[in-house]
Parts: structure tokens; sequence; C-alpha cells
């Protein structure tokens, strides 16, 4: 069986392509070797520098002329030790290379162009997921993140949020700006302290009832115009 490649095989591949090449730019920009050179000491010594860290900082600065927007997770990948990931305001569409990520506790992915997220069934370690600000129009696959306390899957393009039922240990909850109508009861939620569902077509709010730990609730921008069944 072929060997899986690991970072610094891919450094040292000839045949990368640009948007691989940037990402492993980055990388071993965050790892502290710089210029990248992609020769052998450039890759060794960021392999090594790699292999100890538990949270990549991606978050790309848009003001920063010197980094372009990351595309190819492939790279990424080969950190299989990483806990945490942040992916900020980049270009990632394709989740599917973090299905080796098992470790991964933490995912800020906001501010991409992500419209498939069931790759991320595989991360069932989960307990921060941030896709706000991408083009996710169905996400019924984040009900097996059994674990997740943090979810923000606003500024999207969701319709239905059932997979909710799934998911009865969130305590922040953003579903702000999407195209909801609905959203399912909400009883289950015992430890829900923040949600945020302003800026959707909602009607009512009577999924509201039987939510002992909320704190702070943001509703603006619907069309609800009855608050009787909140009594």
């Amino acid at each position: 069986m072929a060997k899986t490649p690991d970072f610094y095989d891919y450094c040292m591949d000839p045949g990368l392509t640009p948007a691989a090449r940037n990402t492993i730019t980055v990388m071993l920009y965050r790892a502290g070797v710089w210029p990248a050179r992609f020769d052998e000491t450039s890759c060794r010594l960021g392999a090594d520098r790699l292999s100890q860290i538990k949270h990549l900082n991606l978050f790309r600065y848009q003001t920063d002329p010197y980094w372009r927007p990351i595309r190819d997770l492939k790279p990424v990948a080969t950190l299989e030790q990483l806990e945490k990931l942040t992916l900020t305001q980049n270009a990632v569409s394709n989740l599917e290379p973090l299905t080796r990520l098992k470790n991964l506790n933490y995912l800020n992915a906001y501010r991409n162009i992500i419209r498939d997220v069931s790759p991320l069934v595989q991360l069932t370690q989960l307990r921060y997921l941030n896709l706000a600000d991408n083009l996710v129009e169905a996400a019924a696959s984040l009900r097996s993140l059994k674990k997740l306390e943090h979810l923000d899957i606003g500024q999207n393009d969701l319709v239905q949020v059932d997979f909710l039922a799934e998911l009865s240990g969130l305590q922040i909850l953003r579903l702000n700006d999407n195209r909801l109508t609905t959203v399912p009861p909400l009883d289950h939620q015992r430890s829900l302290e923040t949600l945020d569902v302003g800026g959707n077509r909602l009607t009512d709010l009577t999924f509201l009832v039987s939510l002992p730990a909320l704190k702070e609730f943001y509703a603006g921008d619907n069309r609800v115009s009855d608050l009787a069944g909140l009594n």
C-alpha cells in the first residue's frame, strides 16, 4: 500500500500545484521558516516544527498583500496531531482532507467558500465549530458531532436546521442571517446559554420555550408579530 504523503513529502514535491505550494508557504511561515525555499533544509525544519504544534493558526488578514488565500488543505491534513485549526478568511471550499484530523476539537472556518460540510461527519471530537459566512445550504451531517458545545453557522443559506435535535450539548448557537422560516423545538438544549436567530424569516419564536440556561438571545430582523406563545 502506498505511503500517505507527510508534510515533508508535499514540501519536496516538484509537481506541487500552485494552490498546494501556497498552503505550504504559509505553513512554513507559521513555523518560523522564512523565506520558504522548498529545499531539503527548509522542508525538514518545517516538518519538524509543525509536527510539534497542536494549534495551527492560518487566519488570513485581508489587508496582508503577501498572503494569498489558502485553497488546498491537503498539506494541512498531514498534521494529524492537530487539535485546533483556524482557517479564517481564506478561500477553502473542500473540507475532505480534514477527515485525517481525528483529534481536532476546534475548527474555525469563518469566511471561506464552503458549501459541503459532510466531510466533518468524521470529526467526532469537535467541540467548537465556526462555519459562519460561507455558502452552506444543508448541514444535516453535523448531527453526528455529539460533543459540539459552540456552533456558529450564521451568514449561510440554510433553510432548515432539524439536525439540532441530535446536538444536546450546545452552549452557544448562532443561526443568524440564513433563510430559516422555522426552528425546531429546542427543549432538549438544557445547556444553551447564547442563541442568535436574527436576520432570518421567522414568524414564530415558540421554540424558545424551556431553555433554562439561556442568558443571551438575539432575534432582530425577522417577521415575528405575536409573542403570546412565549408567556
